[in-house]
């Protein structure tokens, strides 16, 4: 714990190290773990948000008692009320405790708190749809032919079960009972730190790729959208879940009576299901694509 706290004191040091008030923003340091990237981003928050506003009402509360009233006039009264103070100072409380949490959290659990994140970030990002897409670029790009909504909302139909199976692949991280997870929790089964601190880089990454192939999508870019169709086969099949198969190889390896091998069994299966259905979305979509190709380039020898 002394470690990490100390990690986690250099971590915060260094990313003020060398910042002046003309810069805009702190300087950050590349290269620590997960564990000190995340809990130092939980004290960032705690302390631009709840400590900030609570000092800043704290400010605002005691500077009209800085100066004494004389006899002849009144006390003078504070512009915030004290109700607000009592309120910013629980709410802060309960981000301090939460940091705590987080320190004593295991890692699986930071990085199923990742994970949620993830899965929230491709909620709110893809929640329309192909007309909701066809009548928001309408409103908002009345410039652009109906041609381009018509292809946009192509793409968005074509894409849609992709995004739908990556939500998908990382609620299943996110599952706790054994029978149903990916990952498993109890102490003959859980995942080594090395191999889980792989899959959260991995998991990261291709968070970030999903994140780039909706923003293809409303943009309409065709080689953004192929180039990020082929990354996240390439994130999923060569990096993230070969992870996971190996972890399951090692434990079925081992001669372990308390290893559930029946899990195990089921986790294969729900992979290799999610496999197949996650080539056929993607090569429907690079075929829709390609077909859009072919009749845009015969309708221009047309005209």
């Amino acid at each position: 714990m002394d470690d990490l706290l100390e990690q986690l004191d250099i971590s915060i040091i260094s990313r003020w190290r060398g910042y002046t008030p003309n810069q805009g923003y702190p300087i950050y340091v590349d290269h620590v773990s997960f564990r000190v990237e995340k809990i130092s981003g939980h004290v960032g928050d705690l302390l631009v948000c709840e400590l900030r506003q609570l000092f800043e009402a704290c400010q605002s509360f005691f500077d009209p008692l800085d100066n004494p009233p004389s006899p002849s006039t009144e006390f003078p009264s504070a512009t915030i009320p004290r109700n607000l103070v009592y309120q910013l100072t629980a709410a802060s409380i309960r981000k301090i405790d939460a940091v705590i949490e987080s320190i004593q959290k295991p890692l699986l659990g930071l990085a199923k708190e990742e994970w949620h994140d993830v899965v929230n970030q491709i909620n709110s990002s893809f929640t329309w749809s192909g007309k909701q897409v066809v009548y928001q670029f309408q409103s908002s790009c009345p410039h652009r032919t109906t041609e381009y909504h018509r292809r946009t909302a192509k793409f968005f139909q074509a894409a849609t079960p992709i995004i739908k199976l990556c939500r998908t692949y990382f609620n299943r991280l996110l599952r706790s009972a054994n029978i149903q997870s990916l990952i498993f929790i109890t102490s003959s089964m859980e995942m080594g730190e090395d191999r889980l601190t792989e899959l959260i880089k991995h998991a990261k990454q291709t968070g970030n790729q999903i994140h780039a192939l909706v923003k293809g999508i409303y943009r309409l870019r065709d080689p953004s959208l192929r180039h990020e169709i082929f990354a996240l086969r390439s994130s999923f099949g060569d990096l993230i879940s070969p992870i996971l198969e190996n972890y399951w190889d090692s434990l079925s390896a081992t001669q372990d009576p308390r290893v559930d091998r029946q899990a195990i069994a089921g986790a294969r299966q729900w992979l290799e299901t999610w496999n197949s259905l996650f080539s056929l979305a993607t090569q429907n979509c690079i075929d829709v694509m390609a077909r859009d190709d072919m009749q845009l380039s015969r309708d221009v020898h047309r005209h």
